[in-house]
C-alpha cells in the first residue's frame, strides 16, 4: 500500500542519514591514522612496519568510507523509487475511488431508471403511441378509400 511504501521511504531516509554519520566518522578516523602516519615517518628512527600498519589501517578505512558511500547512494535511490512508487499509488488509489464513485452513480441512476421511467420517458411512450395511432387511423382511411374507388 503507499502507506507501507511512504514508512519505508521515511525508514531509508533514516538509515541514509545514520549511514552519512558513519561516513562522516570514518573519514574524521582517515584524518587522524594520515596525521599518526606522518608522526611515524617523522620520527628520529622511523619503524617501517608501524609505518606500513598504518597505511594499511589508512587503506581499510578509506575503503570502508567508499563502500558505506556507495551503500548510502544506493539507499538515496532507493527511498526515492519508494517514494514515487507510493506517490504512484496514491494517485492510482484516488482515480480508482473516484471510477467507482461515478459507477455507482450511473448504477443508480439506472436502477432508478428501470424501478420508476422519468416523465420525459413516460412523454415519449405517449407520443410514439399517437404516432402510431395516427399511422394507424391513416393506413385506415386509405384503405378504406382504395377499396371504395
Amino acid at each position: 500500500s503507499s502507506t507501507a511504501l511512504s514508512q519505508d521511504s521515511n525508514s531509508v531516509g533514516t538509515a541514509t542519514v545514520g549511514m552519512n554519520q558513519d561516513v562522516n566518522n570514518e573519514v574524521s578516523n582517515i584524518y587522524q591514522l594520515q596525521g599518526q602516519l606522518s608522526h611515524l615517518q617523522n620520527q628520529t628512527c622511523p619503524s617501517q612496519s608501524a609505518i606500513n600498519a598504518c597505511k594499511q589501517d589508512i587503506a581499510n578505512a578509506q575503503s570502508a568510507v567508499n563502500q558505506m558511500q556507495n551503500l548510502s547512494s544506493l539507499l538515496q535511490q532507493a527511498g526515492q523509487q519508494a517514494s514515487a512508487a507510493a506517490n504512484g499509488l496514491s494517485y492510482m488509489a484516488g482515480y480508482w475511488s473516484t471510477v467507482q464513485t461515478d459507477a455507482q452513480q450511473v448504477m443508480g441512476a439506472l436502477g432508478k431508471l428501470a424501478s420508476d421511467p422519468p416523465a420525459v420517458l413516460n412523454l415519449d411512450l405517449q407520443n410514439a403511441t399517437q404516432s402510431w395511432s395516427q399511422t394507424l387511423a391513416l393506413s385506415q382511411q386509405l384503405i378504406a378509400q382504395s377499396s371504395t374507388s
